[in-house]
């Protein structure tokens, strides 16, 4: 899903999903394992996600337009339940994946179906939260220069709550718990790398039970979302993300 350059500890950094365990097994082991150049690989797998970088906000929009979103939202996730995903649902996502606003007609024509099958598909897809509407820009051109990364220890009793206290700091694009001596990894958009010191500081002071055992800076985003990305954090082209398989959930996912 997302591949980064961190300043130390490793080349490179990449986020991973798969619909199994077994099947992030297979892609660590033998798929990347095995690729030219790979020396090592350490692998920490997430247990629970707290906030994801669709979650951040710039704050660029007035409280009436954040409400009209709001509200066109509550009412697609009236209809919240399961759902499965199909070789249809598949064939819209891939597409969506690519350019979010891809013409309903278009959409029918690549997956086959009528546009109202789609359209139906898109809201149970939405209102059951198996997808998420995400807006993303170059983060250097609005000034967010730095992508810092801590790595943290959490009491696991105070895990799940600390995860949601660091999720809600504005800066935070990407927190979550992951299984390994370091617990919980919190991802910040910051404008410069002066700001790490008191960005740290002040989660230190929110959250007590919280210890940062490493921080790196990213260097650079090579991959974001399933978006190639030039070094000025502007898209590429896309490799659309398909972590599902006809009929399941996603369910395994790495760092």
């Amino acid at each position: 899903m997302t591949v980064e350059v961190p300043s130390a500890g490793a080349d490179l950094l990449v986020t991973a999903a798969t619909a199994t365990y077994e099947q992030m097994t297979r892609l660590v082991v033998d798929d990347l394992g095995r690729l030219p150049g790979v020396a090592s690989i350490r692998t920490h797998v997430v247990s629970e996600w707290f906030t994801e970088g669709g979650a951040w906000r710039l704050n660029a929009l007035g409280p009436g337009e954040r409400g009209e979103l709001a509200s066109g939202s509550r009412r697609v996730g009236e209809r919240r339940g399961r759902t499965t995903i199909s070789a249809t649902d598949r064939a819209i996502l891939s597409a969506l994946a690519v350019d979010g606003r891809t013409p309903m007609r278009t959409l029918a024509e690549i997956a086959g179906a009528g546009a109202a099958t789609v359209k139906r598909r898109i809201e149970a897809l939405l209102a059951a939260e198996v997808v998420g509407l995400r807006c993303e820009f170059a983060h250097p051109a609005a000034g967010f220069a730095v992508l810092v990364t801590l790595w943290c220890t959490v009491p696991v009793e105070r895990l799940t709550t600390t995860g949601r206290v660091v999720s809600r700091e504005p800066e935070v694009r990407n927190c979550f718990a992951v299984v390994g001596a370091a617990n919980l990894v919190v991802q910040a958009w910051l404008h410069s790398p002066a700001e790490v010191p008191d960005f740290e500081a002040r989660l230190l002071a929110r959250c007590p039970d919280l210890a940062v055992r490493d921080r790196v800076l990213v260097l650079r985003i090579h991959k974001l979302a399933g978006h190639i990305l030039d070094r000025a954090g502007r898209k590429v082209t896309t490799v659309p993300p398909d972590v599902w398989l006809p009929g399941g959930d996603a369910g395994g996912s790495g760092a």
